[in-house]
């Protein structure tokens, strides 16, 4: 199930990864205004704020690092390694774990906008299960692309709601 489900964000995201040919690194996205504006869209359905946890940053980091290290695009890396991994191996211990990728978007707006349209993101943004999230901003090279990779860990370690 955990497969078919990641398969179907990872179609999503390869959906709405915007197709540019020529990208220049992105210079005004910032973790905080990416958690500021996941929030803002949580606050809306009246869900608890996230909180940023550095130990879900360093997990986004790493998986950040490793897609452009071994160049993939995707949830689970080539050799199998899933997210789940990346924020056990940064010592976070959490019931309830999620994780949205974004590549090539030039705008915090434009990535939590792109995650709020697609139905697998846009779910984890307002799952009340998480109450933490750790998000990296990392720059680099993948499949021959200057591309700035956000990616978003969530956790939780109770059930706020039923959302």
């Amino acid at each position: 199930m955990k497969k078919v489900i990641v398969s179907i964000l990872l179609a999503l995201a390869l959906l709405f990864t915007p197709a540019l040919a020529a990208v220049s690194f992105a210079q005004d996205i910032s973790d905080t205004e990416i958690l500021r504006l996941m929030n803002e869209e949580r606050r809306i359905q009246g869900l608890v704020e996230l909180k940023l946890n550095s130990m879900l940053s360093a997990a986004a980091y790493s998986k950040a690092n490793d897609m452009f290290q071994k160049q993939y695009w995707a949830h689970n890396s080539p050799q199998g390694k899933t997210p789940w991994q990346f924020i056990s191996e940064s010592g976070y211990q959490g019931r309830f774990l999620g994780e949205n990728l974004a590549n090539g978007y030039t705008s915090p707006g434009g990535v939590v906008a792109a995650w709020m349209a697609s139905p697998g993101h846009r779910m984890n943004i307002l799952a009340g299960r998480y109450s933490d999230a750790g998000i990296s901003v990392v720059n680099g090279n993948l499949n021959g692309r200057d591309v700035t990779l956000v990616v978003s860990m969530f956790g939780g370690k109770y059930m706020f709601s039923t959302n």
